[in-house]
């Protein structure tokens, strides 16, 4: 009799089958468990602009040029970005995105509005940004920080509080910079990506464009950020540490800005209507120069802290110039007549000098005491008393030192003489005016509504880099309250826009 074989796993493959099947499960619920926590770390690493202006200088959107470039340094990231009539009022209040930046026109109502839509949102007291997935929010509008008008410095710094709070808010308490503010945003990512703080980046990138370009709004920088560590926080996936998200029992917001001292203007510029006819003496160099470029270098050694600086302003002074002339002497060996060419400032009688200074916000901006944390100190780079625009040399001093030093500089190797066939008087002050305000009023007649009528605000004498390589020529400059730049050569009188 045969009898028939089992068809029944013997007992070892069954534990062995058993033992699988305690695996697989656990490892789908592990899986299960796991998918909520990585759609919660990707929404928590979002960056989203929004463009609500017409200002797109050599079409360059500030919002964009931050959103590409934290998304270009950690593609972790998702992205989002929307100008013109692609943004609505909701996009101003949305807590959505981890890091946002808004572009648009303010006023010290807290209102932000734009030219390149109809849309318009109201900042209010009792507005929150907290409790959501925003941690940084940076705000290129005039006035959103000003202690001034309504004060809506106070409730911006309100809306931070709370159960997952802000972190940090970025922007100005005057004037928002216009066709500067591209430039500021590529600033900002670039300091950021050393793993510098977003607040710390966020002044330096202001100030670079303040001392390295001229243009004036971007000096009205203001940062709030809460009184602990997470002021010093970096985006997620940048350099740096991130510190804890503060919690709804951090109710102590710090601001920080920047304060010119001296207010004194150099004696080839002025920075007032009233004032302008002074230039009118000016005797305008009749020759160009030939120049070589010696050095550009950025050197940042320690963070924009919040420790009240006992150094007086003598004191930065002199910790600037020995910096200085010690970045000269280690160039010395491969730049020949570097140290020559930047020793004159150190007679320089009227250097540009400021502070960085912090107050802890209050509801009545009247009560808030700034104390200084760091002073500034800048030269340009003159020759004959008139500057080469763009060089200088700027440092940021604390009691540790020279934490920041940002140096761009030519050395002048020679006069260029004009013929007296290409001409034979040069451009004066009025008559280069007259050329900037005709330009300037045709141009501002095509503004839209919500632009105020444009005005000079600024006028300077500057050798400026010609289309030639290596030629500067006189010229002068005027700067404008919507940030326009004419510049009328005093050669041949043409005139151009920067």
């Amino acid at each position: 009799m045969v009898t028939s074989k089992s068809h029944s796993p013997p007992n070892d493959i069954l534990r062995r089958n058993n033992h699988d099947k305690k695996v697989i499960t656990f490892a789908l619920l592990l899986a299960i468990i796991a998918l909520p926590f990585v759609q919660v770390n990707a929404a928590g690493k979002t960056v989203a602009g929004f463009k609500n202006n017409s200002y797109a200088s050599q079409g360059y959107s500030d919002a964009k040029i931050v959103v590409d470039g934290v998304y270009a340094k950690d593609s972790a990231y998702s992205k989002n970005y929307k100008e013109g009539y692609d943004v609505s009022q909701s996009d101003f209040f949305s807590k959505n995105h981890t890091i946002k930046y808004w572009s648009s026109h303010g006023s010290s109502a807290g209102y932000v509005y734009g030219d390149a839509n109809d849309v318009s949102a109201q900042m209010t007291s009792s507005t929150k940004f907290s409790g959501g997935n925003l941690e940084f929010l940076f705000l290129c509008a005039c006035y959103q920080l000003t202690g001034d008008g309504s004060n809506p410095r106070a409730w911006y710094a309100n809306s931070m509080i709370g159960n997952n709070a802000v972190r940090v808010i970025c922007g100005y308490h005057e004037q928002a910079p216009k066709k500067s503010d591209y430039m500021v945003a590529e600033e900002f990512i670039t300091t950021a990506k050393t793993g510098e703080s977003v607040k710390s980046s966020w002044m330096i990138a202001n100030l670079n464009v303040y001392t390295e370009h001229g243009y004036t709004a971007p000096k009205d920088f203001l940062a709030l950020t809460h009184n602990n560590n997470s002021q010093y926080s970096r985006f997620e996936g940048f350099p740096g540490n991130t510190y804890s998200r503060p919690g709804s029992s951090s109710t102590s917001i710090l601001r920080f800005s920047y304060v010119n001292q001296s207010g004194t203007n150099q004696p080839y510029s002025s920075g007032s209507s009233d004032a302008f006819t002074s230039l009118n003496s000016i005797v305008v160099p009749s020759y160009r120069i030939q120049v070589r470029p010696l050095a550009t270098k950025t050197d940042i050694s320690g963070e924009i802290g919040h420790t009240a600086i006992t150094m007086d302003s003598d004191e930065a002074l002199h910790a600037s110039q020995e910096w200085l002339f010690a970045q000269a002497n280690s160039m010395a060996s491969t730049l020949d007549g570097i140290t020559s060419s930047i020793s004159p400032i150190a007679s320089n009688p009227v250097p540009s000098t400021g502070s960085i200074v912090m107050a802890e916000v209050k509801e009545k901006s009247s009560q808030e005491v700034e104390v200084p944390i760091a002073h500034v100190v800048s030269y340009d780079n003159t020759y004959n008393g008139v500057p080469l625009l763009g060089d200088t040399f700027t440092t940021i001093i604390d009691d540790t030192g020279v934490i920041y030093g940002n140096y761009k500089w030519h050395e002048v190797i020679g006069i260029v003489p004009v013929s007296t066939a290409e001409n034979l008087t040069t451009v004066d002050f009025q008559t280069a005016l007259n050329q900037a305000q005709a330009f300037i009023q045709a141009h501002s007649s095509a503004q839209s509504a919500y632009v105020d009528a444009c005005e000079i605000t600024r006028a300077a004498l500057v050798f400026s880099p010609s289309q030639t390589d290596g030629i500067y020529t006189p010229t002068w400059v005027f700067d404008t309250t919507d940030e326009q730049r004419v510049l009328v050569d005093c050669i041949t009188g043409s005139l151009s826009e920067a």
